[in-house]
């Protein structure tokens, strides 16, 4: 995995559930994106150590989802399917990186 944003995520107070009846209060950020089915699939990490997914299929969406958990202060990871977009529904290969690069930028963090 690389780290494509090293920069620490703000802190800020929000709440999940998980398993259906676990509420998580606080969150470690968004640590992982991969490409799938023509979006980006978000991957925050809970203080509880287990983690919540958020799909992005616009510019939007990616930005709402960075303003709402913030980025990991560990970085932001990115799973292979971001080299091979093509494969997961992106018109080429690097498509999802431009993606995830037009959303940073948009949310201020690139």
């Amino acid at each position: 995995m690389a780290v494509l944003v090293g920069k620490k995520a703000p802190d800020f107070t929000a709440q999940a559930v998980v398993n259906g009846n676990e509420i998580v209060k606080e969150f470690e950020g968004i640590n992982f994106v991969n490409a799938c089915s023509g979006g980006l699939t978000f991957r925050i990490g809970l203080e509880n150590g287990e983690s919540i997914d958020r799909r992005a299929d616009t510019i939007e969406d990616g930005v709402h989802w960075i303003k709402e958990y913030g980025l990991a202060a560990a970085g932001l990871a990115a799973g292979s399917s971001m080299d091979f977009a093509d494969e997961e529904g992106f018109d080429h290969p690097c498509a999802a990186r431009v993606f995830l690069d037009e959303i940073l930028i948009e949310a201020g963090e690139l």
